[in-house]
């Protein structure tokens, strides 16, 4: 049996390669045409609209700055007024929308019983107007419109949670 010879491992080393020189910039300036006088004046356009770019960005981060700032103001202002309404609404029952400042509507349900009307906000009293009711038995001063004193509220809204807790109103 013969051998097959190995094949001896060559390490070579690479070749050099010819790195041209360097262009000045005098040289590059002969070569694209290009004078001193029109690459400065280039150069000061450049940084001129580098300067009104940098000033536009500024403007618009400080647009933006205010918009965000208005927003969490107006964020914070809807969440009191929502707070409020959802408290009457998840304690006592009561819906309440604001048509207007002075005009809040309220709707009231429990089980089959409901009643809707709106109490509009005058000088030192409110106006109370019935809109619809089924399923309970109104006092005929319900019925109609009337006006009381803002510090009654609190006995209207007893008159009108005692109607739907019990049957006989007085």
């Amino acid at each position: 049996m013969r051998k097959t010879p190995r094949k001896r491992v060559c390490f070579k080393t690479p070749k050099r390669k010819y790195n041209k020189p360097t262009k000045s910039i005098s040289t590059v300036n002969k070569e694209n045409n290009f004078s001193e006088s029109e690459i400065s004046k280039n150069l000061k356009e450049f940084s001129k609209s580098k300067k009104k770019e940098a000033n536009l960005e500024l403007e618009i981060a400080e647009a933006e700055n205010k918009l965000v700032e208005a927003y969490m103001e107006e964020n914070k202002m809807l969440r009191k007024l929502n707070s409020n309404a959802l408290l009457f609404q998840k304690f006592y029952g009561i819906e309440i929308k604001e048509i207007s400042p002075e005009i809040h509507e309220f709707s009231h349900k429990i089980d089959n019983k409901h009643i809707k009307f709106t109490l509009e906000e005058e000088a030192d009293n409110y106006a109370y107007k019935l809109i619809d009711f089924f399923g309970i038995d109104l006092p005929s001063y319900l019925m109609e419109r009337i006006a009381f004193k803002k510090k009654e509220i609190f006995k209207f809204f007893f008159k009108v949670f005692e109607i739907f807790l019990t049957k006989n109103v007085k």
